[in-house]
Protein backbone atom coordinates (compact mmCIF):
# COMPACT_ATOMS: atom_id res chain seq x y z
CA UNK A 1 0.00 0.00 0.00
CA UNK A 2 0.91 3.40 -1.02
CA UNK A 3 -0.22 6.54 0.33
CA UNK A 4 1.00 10.16 -0.61
CA UNK A 5 -0.31 13.55 0.45
CA UNK A 6 -0.10 17.13 -0.63
CA UNK A 7 1.35 19.95 1.54
CA UNK A 8 0.38 24.08 0.94
CA UNK A 9 2.60 26.87 0.98
CA UNK A 10 1.57 28.61 4.71
CA UNK A 11 0.82 32.02 2.85
CA UNK A 12 0.48 31.30 -0.78
CA UNK A 13 2.23 32.45 -3.59
CA UNK A 14 3.33 36.65 -2.91
CA UNK A 15 4.48 39.43 -6.28
CA UNK A 16 7.42 41.03 -6.21
CA UNK A 17 6.05 43.76 -7.56
CA UNK A 18 2.93 45.20 -9.08
CA UNK A 19 2.36 47.24 -12.53
CA UNK A 20 1.62 51.11 -11.95
CA UNK A 21 0.99 53.46 -14.17
CA UNK A 22 -0.43 56.89 -14.20
CA UNK A 23 -3.30 58.75 -16.37
CA UNK A 24 -4.05 62.35 -17.50
CA UNK A 25 -6.94 63.68 -19.30
CA UNK A 26 -6.04 65.53 -23.05
CA UNK A 27 -3.76 68.43 -22.81
CA UNK A 28 -6.10 71.06 -24.89
CA UNK A 29 -2.89 73.99 -25.04
CA UNK A 30 -5.66 76.72 -25.88
CA UNK A 31 -7.75 76.22 -22.73
CA UNK A 32 -4.64 76.08 -20.37
CA UNK A 33 -4.03 80.33 -20.49
CA UNK A 34 -5.15 81.71 -17.07
CA UNK A 35 -5.94 85.11 -18.69
CA UNK A 36 -2.97 86.68 -18.33
CA UNK A 37 -1.99 85.93 -14.53
CA UNK A 38 1.76 86.09 -14.01
CA UNK A 39 1.69 83.87 -11.59
CA UNK A 40 -0.42 81.24 -12.69
CA UNK A 41 -0.31 81.15 -16.58
CA UNK A 42 -0.09 77.96 -17.98
CA UNK A 43 2.28 76.82 -20.53
CA UNK A 44 0.90 75.62 -24.02
CA UNK A 45 3.98 72.83 -24.17
CA UNK A 46 2.37 69.67 -24.66
CA UNK A 47 4.25 67.25 -21.73
CA UNK A 48 5.34 63.95 -23.27
CA UNK A 49 7.20 62.51 -20.06
CA UNK A 50 6.46 62.28 -16.12
CA UNK A 51 9.08 62.33 -13.49
CA UNK A 52 7.56 59.85 -10.58
CA UNK A 53 9.23 60.18 -6.82
CA UNK A 54 8.76 57.52 -4.55
CA UNK A 55 9.73 57.17 -1.20
CA UNK A 56 11.65 59.89 -1.05
CA UNK A 57 14.59 57.89 -3.18
CA UNK A 58 12.92 55.85 -6.06
CA UNK A 59 12.99 57.72 -9.36
CA UNK A 60 10.91 56.71 -12.08
CA UNK A 61 10.90 58.41 -15.85
CA UNK A 62 7.95 56.93 -17.88
CA UNK A 63 6.66 58.01 -21.26
CA UNK A 64 3.03 59.44 -22.18
CA UNK A 65 0.63 58.23 -24.14
CA UNK A 66 -2.93 59.05 -25.06
CA UNK A 67 -5.64 56.57 -25.01
CA UNK A 68 -9.38 57.38 -25.55
CA UNK A 69 -8.15 61.55 -25.18
CA UNK A 70 -6.05 60.68 -21.89
CA UNK A 71 -2.47 60.90 -21.08
CA UNK A 72 -1.11 57.72 -19.29
CA UNK A 73 2.01 57.11 -18.32
CA UNK A 74 3.99 53.69 -19.04
CA UNK A 75 3.84 51.45 -16.22
CA UNK A 76 6.77 51.01 -13.30
CA UNK A 77 6.79 48.49 -11.21
CA UNK A 78 6.64 48.56 -7.68
CA UNK A 79 6.59 46.02 -4.51
CA UNK A 80 3.12 45.86 -2.94
CA UNK A 81 3.11 47.97 0.53
CA UNK A 82 2.68 50.99 1.57
CA UNK A 83 4.36 54.12 -0.34
CA UNK A 84 4.71 57.49 -0.80
CA UNK A 85 4.42 59.70 -3.45
CA UNK A 86 7.15 62.51 -2.80
CA UNK A 87 6.94 63.91 -6.91
CA UNK A 88 5.10 64.17 -9.76
CA UNK A 89 5.76 66.28 -12.50
CA UNK A 90 4.88 66.12 -16.44
CA UNK A 91 7.75 67.88 -18.60
CA UNK A 92 8.59 67.60 -22.42
CA UNK A 93 11.90 65.88 -23.04
CA UNK A 94 14.19 68.55 -24.98
CA UNK A 95 17.53 66.71 -24.99
CA UNK A 96 17.20 63.04 -25.22
CA UNK A 97 19.14 62.99 -21.79
CA UNK A 98 16.99 60.68 -18.92
CA UNK A 99 15.47 63.07 -16.40
CA UNK A 100 14.54 67.16 -16.39
CA UNK A 101 17.91 68.40 -17.70
CA UNK A 102 18.86 71.47 -19.77
CA UNK A 103 16.17 73.18 -21.14
CA UNK A 104 13.72 70.85 -20.34
CA UNK A 105 9.94 72.65 -19.67
CA UNK A 106 8.31 71.25 -16.80
CA UNK A 107 4.15 71.92 -17.36
CA UNK A 108 2.66 70.52 -14.51
CA UNK A 109 3.47 69.67 -10.49
CA UNK A 110 1.75 68.85 -7.56
CA UNK A 111 2.16 71.07 -4.27
CA UNK A 112 3.84 69.78 -1.01
CA UNK A 113 1.96 69.70 1.77
CA UNK A 114 2.62 73.25 3.80
CA UNK A 115 3.28 75.23 0.60
CA UNK A 116 1.04 78.12 -0.28
CA UNK A 117 -0.81 76.66 -2.55
CA UNK A 118 -1.39 73.01 -0.84
CA UNK A 119 -5.19 74.02 -0.57
CA UNK A 120 -5.37 73.65 -3.94
CA UNK A 121 -5.64 70.17 -4.35
CA UNK A 122 -6.96 67.58 -2.36
CA UNK A 123 -3.88 65.40 -1.36
CA UNK A 124 -0.54 67.12 -1.34
CA UNK A 125 2.43 65.51 -1.25
CA UNK A 126 3.80 63.58 0.09
CA UNK A 127 0.91 61.07 -0.80
CA UNK A 128 0.38 58.28 0.91
CA UNK A 129 -0.51 55.00 -1.26
CA UNK A 130 -0.88 51.38 -0.95
CA UNK A 131 -0.02 48.97 -3.94
CA UNK A 132 -2.02 45.51 -3.29
CA UNK A 133 -1.09 42.06 -4.70
CA UNK A 134 -2.19 41.00 -7.83
CA UNK A 135 -4.37 43.99 -8.71
CA UNK A 136 -4.78 47.40 -10.03
CA UNK A 137 -6.59 50.12 -8.74
CA UNK A 138 -6.89 53.46 -9.75
CA UNK A 139 -5.75 56.10 -7.51
CA UNK A 140 -6.75 59.91 -8.56
CA UNK A 141 -3.77 62.81 -8.68
CA UNK A 142 -4.46 66.89 -8.68
CA UNK A 143 -2.15 69.21 -10.49
CA UNK A 144 -1.17 72.57 -11.04
CA UNK A 145 0.26 74.54 -13.72
CA UNK A 146 3.37 73.98 -12.80
CA UNK A 147 4.99 77.13 -9.93
CA UNK A 148 8.69 76.63 -9.43
CA UNK A 149 7.90 75.64 -5.86
CA UNK A 150 4.43 73.54 -6.41
CA UNK A 151 4.44 70.02 -7.40
CA UNK A 152 2.11 67.45 -8.76
CA UNK A 153 0.08 64.93 -6.81
CA UNK A 154 0.86 61.45 -7.30
CA UNK A 155 -1.21 58.04 -7.28
CA UNK A 156 -0.89 54.63 -7.83
CA UNK A 157 -1.80 51.64 -10.01
CA UNK A 158 -2.92 54.27 -13.02
CA UNK A 159 -3.64 57.39 -11.54
CA UNK A 160 -6.09 59.96 -13.14
CA UNK A 161 -4.88 63.38 -13.57
CA UNK A 162 -7.32 66.44 -12.34
CA UNK A 163 -5.56 69.64 -13.40
CA UNK A 164 -6.25 73.16 -11.88
CA UNK A 165 -5.80 75.80 -13.22
CA UNK A 166 -5.27 79.02 -10.10
CA UNK A 167 -7.76 81.73 -11.84
CA UNK A 168 -7.80 85.26 -10.64
CA UNK A 169 -10.60 88.11 -10.83
CA UNK A 170 -10.00 91.86 -9.13
CA UNK A 171 -12.50 94.12 -7.91
CA UNK A 172 -12.16 97.45 -7.37
CA UNK A 173 -15.22 99.42 -6.40
CA UNK A 174 -16.41 103.89 -6.12
CA UNK A 175 -19.14 104.57 -3.18
CA UNK A 176 -21.14 107.65 -4.07
CA UNK A 177 -23.35 109.30 -1.30
CA UNK A 178 -24.70 112.50 -0.47
CA UNK A 179 -24.61 111.57 3.15
CA UNK A 180 -21.41 110.69 2.96
CA UNK A 181 -20.59 112.68 6.61
CA UNK A 182 -22.99 110.27 8.30
CA UNK A 183 -20.09 107.77 8.13
CA UNK A 184 -18.01 109.74 10.44
CA UNK A 185 -16.98 106.37 12.86
CA UNK A 186 -17.00 103.92 10.00
CA UNK A 187 -13.85 103.00 7.76
CA UNK A 188 -14.32 105.41 5.46
CA UNK A 189 -13.20 107.83 7.99
CA UNK A 190 -9.57 106.12 7.67
CA UNK A 191 -9.25 106.29 4.09
CA UNK A 192 -6.46 108.87 3.31
CA UNK A 193 -8.72 110.68 0.83
CA UNK A 194 -11.19 111.27 3.65
CA UNK A 195 -14.54 110.91 3.53
CA UNK A 196 -16.31 112.71 0.09
CA UNK A 197 -18.82 112.44 -2.19
CA UNK A 198 -17.13 109.42 -4.03
CA UNK A 199 -14.92 107.67 -2.21
CA UNK A 200 -13.61 104.08 -2.75
CA UNK A 201 -15.72 101.77 -1.53
CA UNK A 202 -15.14 99.24 1.07
CA UNK A 203 -16.17 95.83 -0.05
CA UNK A 204 -15.77 91.89 0.15
CA UNK A 205 -16.37 89.30 -2.06
CA UNK A 206 -17.06 85.76 -0.66
CA UNK A 207 -16.26 83.61 -3.35
CA UNK A 208 -17.98 79.99 -3.56
CA UNK A 209 -17.50 76.62 -5.72
CA UNK A 210 -20.36 74.28 -6.29
CA UNK A 211 -20.22 70.86 -4.79
CA UNK A 212 -23.47 68.85 -6.00
CA UNK A 213 -25.99 71.03 -4.74
CA UNK A 214 -23.90 72.82 -2.21
CA UNK A 215 -21.93 76.15 -2.22
CA UNK A 216 -18.39 75.85 -0.59
CA UNK A 217 -16.08 78.59 0.28
CA UNK A 218 -12.97 78.75 -2.54
CA UNK A 219 -10.03 77.50 -0.66
CA UNK A 220 -8.24 80.39 -0.25
CA UNK A 221 -9.28 83.02 2.96
CA UNK A 222 -12.14 80.55 3.35
CA UNK A 223 -13.41 81.79 0.33
CA UNK A 224 -13.60 85.93 2.00
CA UNK A 225 -11.22 88.61 0.52
CA UNK A 226 -11.54 92.58 1.63
CA UNK A 227 -9.93 95.67 1.48
CA UNK A 228 -11.51 96.50 5.31
CA UNK A 229 -8.06 96.59 6.84
CA UNK A 230 -5.47 98.60 7.02
CA UNK A 231 -2.71 97.02 4.76
CA UNK A 232 -5.68 97.46 2.23
CA UNK A 233 -5.56 101.04 2.79
CA UNK A 234 -9.12 100.91 3.55
CA UNK A 235 -9.57 100.35 -0.23
CA UNK A 236 -7.55 103.03 -1.27
CA UNK A 237 -5.22 102.34 -4.20
CA UNK A 238 -5.09 98.82 -4.86
CA UNK A 239 -7.96 96.19 -6.23
CA UNK A 240 -9.42 93.29 -4.25
CA UNK A 241 -7.96 89.69 -6.43
CA UNK A 242 -9.61 86.74 -5.52
CA UNK A 243 -8.10 83.60 -6.51
CA UNK A 244 -9.96 80.18 -6.95
CA UNK A 245 -9.17 76.97 -8.52
CA UNK A 246 -10.61 76.18 -11.81
CA UNK A 247 -10.10 71.75 -12.24
CA UNK A 248 -9.65 71.55 -16.76
CA UNK A 249 -11.86 68.56 -18.29
CA UNK A 250 -14.57 69.34 -15.38
CA UNK A 251 -17.12 72.25 -15.41
CA UNK A 252 -16.74 74.13 -12.48
CA UNK A 253 -19.34 76.69 -11.00
CA UNK A 254 -18.67 79.71 -9.13
CA UNK A 255 -20.86 82.29 -7.02
CA UNK A 256 -19.51 85.67 -6.12
CA UNK A 257 -21.11 87.40 -3.63
CA UNK A 258 -20.67 91.56 -3.57
CA UNK A 259 -20.90 92.48 -0.04
CA UNK A 260 -20.31 96.56 0.07
CA UNK A 261 -19.89 98.20 3.71
CA UNK A 262 -22.79 101.03 3.78
CA UNK A 263 -24.70 102.66 6.80
CA UNK A 264 -28.04 100.49 8.44
CA UNK A 265 -29.60 102.78 10.94
CA UNK A 266 -26.58 104.45 13.01
CA UNK A 267 -24.56 101.03 12.31
CA UNK A 268 -21.89 99.88 9.72
CA UNK A 269 -22.50 96.83 7.98
CA UNK A 270 -21.50 94.82 4.81
CA UNK A 271 -24.60 94.33 2.63
CA UNK A 272 -24.99 92.00 -0.08
CA UNK A 273 -25.51 94.31 -3.43
CA UNK A 274 -24.34 91.96 -6.09
CA UNK A 275 -24.18 87.87 -6.87
CA UNK A 276 -22.25 86.83 -9.96
CA UNK A 277 -22.40 83.55 -11.49
CA UNK A 278 -20.05 81.95 -14.10
CA UNK A 279 -18.42 78.86 -14.85
CA UNK A 280 -14.95 77.90 -15.91
CA UNK A 281 -12.45 80.03 -16.94
CA UNK A 282 -15.77 82.56 -18.19
CA UNK A 283 -14.49 85.85 -16.34
CA UNK A 284 -16.67 88.44 -15.49
CA UNK A 285 -16.92 91.33 -17.77
CA UNK A 286 -13.69 93.65 -16.83
CA UNK A 287 -12.89 95.91 -19.60
CA UNK A 288 -9.28 97.27 -21.11
CA UNK A 289 -7.50 96.98 -17.37
CA UNK A 290 -8.65 93.65 -16.16
CA UNK A 291 -10.26 94.86 -13.17
CA UNK A 292 -14.02 94.64 -12.42
CA UNK A 293 -14.53 98.12 -11.75
CA UNK A 294 -18.28 98.25 -10.21
CA UNK A 295 -19.99 101.74 -8.70
CA UNK A 296 -22.49 102.29 -6.04
CA UNK A 297 -24.78 104.94 -6.64
CA UNK A 298 -24.19 105.72 -10.59
CA UNK A 299 -21.99 109.21 -9.95
CA UNK A 300 -19.34 108.49 -12.72
CA UNK A 301 -19.71 109.98 -16.01
CA UNK A 302 -18.55 107.35 -17.93
CA UNK A 303 -20.17 104.59 -15.80
CA UNK A 304 -18.02 101.20 -15.11
CA UNK A 305 -17.97 97.69 -16.12
CA UNK A 306 -21.02 97.04 -13.33
CA UNK A 307 -23.46 100.03 -12.32
CA UNK A 308 -25.33 99.68 -9.03
CA UNK A 309 -28.23 101.99 -8.10
CA UNK A 310 -27.78 104.37 -5.08
CA UNK A 311 -28.41 103.02 -1.89
CA UNK A 312 -30.91 103.96 0.18
CA UNK A 313 -30.90 103.49 4.33
CA UNK A 314 -34.44 101.67 4.84
CA UNK A 315 -35.24 99.54 8.09
CA UNK A 316 -35.24 96.16 7.67
CA UNK A 317 -37.60 95.24 10.09
CA UNK A 318 -41.31 95.90 9.74
CA UNK A 319 -42.74 99.30 10.43
CA UNK A 320 -46.11 100.12 11.82
CA UNK A 321 -48.14 102.44 9.53
CA UNK A 322 -51.54 104.18 9.81
CA UNK A 323 -53.58 105.59 6.89
CA UNK A 324 -55.11 108.74 7.25
CA UNK A 325 -58.51 109.94 6.97
CA UNK A 326 -58.68 111.65 4.01
CA UNK A 327 -58.57 111.80 0.16
CA UNK A 328 -56.33 113.55 -1.18
CA UNK A 329 -54.00 114.04 1.32
CA UNK A 330 -53.36 116.80 3.77
CA UNK A 331 -49.80 116.70 3.75
CA UNK A 332 -47.49 117.49 -0.16
CA UNK A 333 -45.26 115.49 -1.77
CA UNK A 334 -41.54 116.70 -2.78
CA UNK A 335 -43.68 118.24 -5.97
CA UNK A 336 -45.57 120.38 -3.95
CA UNK A 337 -48.74 118.02 -4.65
CA UNK A 338 -50.86 116.03 -2.77
CA UNK A 339 -51.15 112.26 -2.75
CA UNK A 340 -53.94 109.62 -2.31
CA UNK A 341 -54.05 109.84 0.94
CA UNK A 342 -51.51 110.24 3.84
CA UNK A 343 -49.64 107.71 6.33
CA UNK A 344 -48.23 107.82 9.63
CA UNK A 345 -44.93 106.01 10.38
CA UNK A 346 -43.83 104.52 13.28
CA UNK A 347 -41.73 102.42 15.01
CA UNK A 348 -38.48 103.12 12.65
CA UNK A 349 -35.54 103.50 14.58
CA UNK A 350 -32.55 106.15 14.58
CA UNK A 351 -30.48 106.95 11.44
CA UNK A 352 -32.34 105.59 8.42
CA UNK A 353 -33.55 107.73 5.66
CA UNK A 354 -37.52 107.64 6.58
CA UNK A 355 -38.08 108.20 10.08
CA UNK A 356 -41.72 108.55 11.74
CA UNK A 357 -43.81 110.86 10.56
CA UNK A 358 -46.68 112.12 8.07
CA UNK A 359 -46.29 111.18 4.28
CA UNK A 360 -48.37 111.78 1.58
CA UNK A 361 -48.43 108.82 -0.30
CA UNK A 362 -49.67 107.15 -3.73
CA UNK A 363 -50.99 103.68 -4.31
CA UNK A 364 -49.92 100.54 -6.26
CA UNK A 365 -51.89 97.29 -6.93
CA UNK A 366 -55.35 99.19 -7.86
CA UNK A 367 -57.34 95.75 -8.00
CA UNK A 368 -56.83 95.56 -4.29
CA UNK A 369 -57.91 97.70 -1.45
CA UNK A 370 -56.02 99.25 1.46
CA UNK A 371 -58.61 101.19 4.29
CA UNK A 372 -58.29 104.82 5.24
CA UNK A 373 -57.96 105.19 9.44
CA UNK A 374 -56.48 101.53 9.36
CA UNK A 375 -53.33 99.94 11.26
CA UNK A 376 -51.01 97.78 9.23
CA UNK A 377 -47.66 96.29 9.48
CA UNK A 378 -45.20 96.49 6.84
CA UNK A 379 -42.21 96.44 5.27
CA UNK A 380 -40.49 99.28 3.26
CA UNK A 381 -38.24 98.21 0.27
CA UNK A 382 -36.07 100.26 -2.32
CA UNK A 383 -37.81 100.24 -5.92
CA UNK A 384 -34.03 100.67 -7.36
CA UNK A 385 -33.63 97.28 -6.14
CA UNK A 386 -36.83 95.29 -6.36
CA UNK A 387 -35.68 92.11 -6.54
CA UNK A 388 -35.39 92.44 -2.77
CA UNK A 389 -39.82 93.06 -2.72
CA UNK A 390 -42.04 90.41 -0.92
CA UNK A 391 -44.08 89.41 -4.31
CA UNK A 392 -43.36 88.84 -7.89
CA UNK A 393 -46.10 91.45 -8.65
CA UNK A 394 -44.08 93.99 -7.02
CA UNK A 395 -40.62 92.84 -8.30
CA UNK A 396 -42.27 93.49 -11.98
CA UNK A 397 -43.83 96.53 -11.76
CA UNK A 398 -41.79 99.38 -14.12
CA UNK A 399 -40.21 100.99 -11.64
CA UNK A 400 -37.94 102.49 -14.12
CA UNK A 401 -40.97 104.27 -15.87
CA UNK A 402 -42.05 105.12 -12.26
CA UNK A 403 -38.98 106.63 -11.06
CA UNK A 404 -38.95 108.47 -14.34
CA UNK A 405 -42.15 109.63 -13.74
CA UNK A 406 -41.81 110.90 -10.69
CA UNK A 407 -38.53 112.89 -11.29
CA UNK A 408 -40.17 114.66 -14.31
CA UNK A 409 -43.52 116.35 -12.75
CA UNK A 410 -42.61 119.63 -12.86
CA UNK A 411 -42.55 119.51 -17.08
CA UNK A 412 -46.39 118.96 -16.18
CA UNK A 413 -47.73 122.33 -14.60
CA UNK A 414 -51.37 121.57 -15.16
CA UNK A 415 -51.40 118.34 -13.46
CA UNK A 416 -53.68 117.20 -10.58
CA UNK A 417 -52.98 114.85 -7.99
CA UNK A 418 -55.21 112.77 -9.68
CA UNK A 419 -53.38 112.70 -12.96
CA UNK A 420 -50.34 111.36 -11.14
CA UNK A 421 -52.37 108.82 -9.24
CA UNK A 422 -54.09 107.39 -12.68
CA UNK A 423 -50.71 107.90 -14.74
CA UNK A 424 -48.97 105.65 -12.08
CA UNK A 425 -51.99 102.77 -12.69
CA UNK A 426 -51.89 103.11 -15.76
CA UNK A 427 -47.87 102.48 -15.75
CA UNK A 428 -48.30 99.77 -13.39
CA UNK A 429 -51.56 98.26 -15.92
CA UNK A 430 -51.40 99.78 -19.17
CA UNK A 431 -55.21 98.08 -19.81
CA UNK A 432 -56.70 100.46 -17.21
CA UNK A 433 -58.04 103.64 -18.88
CA UNK A 434 -57.87 106.14 -16.34
CA UNK A 435 -61.65 106.31 -15.76
CA UNK A 436 -62.74 108.07 -12.35
CA UNK A 437 -62.92 106.00 -9.30
CA UNK A 438 -65.45 106.75 -6.25
CA UNK A 439 -62.17 108.33 -5.04
CA UNK A 440 -59.72 109.39 -7.64
CA UNK A 441 -60.63 111.89 -10.48
CA UNK A 442 -60.22 110.59 -14.41
CA UNK A 443 -57.09 111.01 -15.92
CA UNK A 444 -56.87 114.60 -17.69
CA UNK A 445 -55.10 115.02 -21.36
CA UNK A 446 -52.00 116.39 -19.17
CA UNK A 447 -51.83 113.15 -17.72
CA UNK A 448 -52.46 110.60 -20.88
CA UNK A 449 -49.16 112.84 -22.07
CA UNK A 450 -47.02 112.03 -18.63
CA UNK A 451 -47.73 108.34 -19.58
CA UNK A 452 -46.61 108.15 -23.28
CA UNK A 453 -43.86 110.43 -21.99
CA UNK A 454 -42.67 107.84 -19.50
CA UNK A 455 -43.35 104.91 -22.04
CA UNK A 456 -40.95 106.53 -24.54
CA UNK A 457 -38.29 107.63 -21.79
CA UNK A 458 -38.48 105.93 -18.79
CA UNK A 459 -36.87 102.94 -19.66
CA UNK A 460 -33.90 101.85 -17.67
CA UNK A 461 -34.07 105.12 -15.95
CA UNK A 462 -32.30 104.90 -12.84
CA UNK A 463 -32.40 108.08 -10.57
CA UNK A 464 -29.30 109.87 -9.76
CA UNK A 465 -27.65 111.84 -6.96
CA UNK A 466 -30.37 114.55 -6.40
CA UNK A 467 -33.33 112.91 -8.31
CA UNK A 468 -36.33 111.24 -6.17
CA UNK A 469 -36.97 107.38 -5.88
CA UNK A 470 -40.01 105.90 -4.82
CA UNK A 471 -39.75 103.58 -1.69
CA UNK A 472 -42.41 100.49 -1.78
CA UNK A 473 -44.29 99.18 1.68
CA UNK A 474 -45.89 95.59 1.52
CA UNK A 475 -48.10 94.47 4.01
CA UNK A 476 -46.10 91.83 6.22
CA UNK A 477 -49.00 89.62 6.43
CA UNK A 478 -50.97 89.55 3.53
CA UNK A 479 -49.35 91.53 0.37
CA UNK A 480 -50.84 89.87 -1.92
CA UNK A 481 -54.40 91.29 -0.77
CA UNK A 482 -53.39 94.66 0.28
CA UNK A 483 -52.49 97.87 -1.84
CA UNK A 484 -48.78 98.69 -1.96
CA UNK A 485 -48.36 102.33 -1.51
CA UNK A 486 -45.55 104.39 -2.35
CA UNK A 487 -43.44 107.74 -1.09
CA UNK A 488 -40.91 109.83 -2.56
CA UNK A 489 -37.34 109.96 -1.11
CA UNK A 490 -34.30 111.51 -2.47
CA UNK A 491 -31.51 108.65 -1.87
Amino acid sequence: MFASCQKKAPNGPTANSQAVSFGVQTIDPSSLKDNGNDVWECSDVIPDMAWIQIDGTDDYYAQLTTVNGKLYTQSIQLPPGDHQVTQFVLYKETDGVMGITGDDPIVYGTPQAGSDFAIYVSNPLAYKITVPEFAKLEVPIEVLCFNPDKYTQFGYAWFVIDRIIVREQCFFGDFCTKHFLDYEGSDYANQSTGLQLDMPAIFMIKAYMQDGEDWVPVPENDGVFTNDNADAMWGVGAPVCVRYPDRLGTVDNFKFELYILVKEGTEFNFVLFKTFLFSDDEMIPAGEDGVVDFELGNCNVNGADVVLPPYINLPTDPISLRTGGQVPSVNLQPDGMPGYFDVTLSGIGDGFDIGNGDYAVNCMRRTVSIYLNTNYTMYAFSSLYPETMLTTYAQNIPWDKINWLINHLESYPQRTWGDIQQAIWQLEDPTWDGHSTNQVPAITAVGVQMVADANLLGGGFVPGPGDLAAIAFEDTQTPEEVQLIIIKLDP
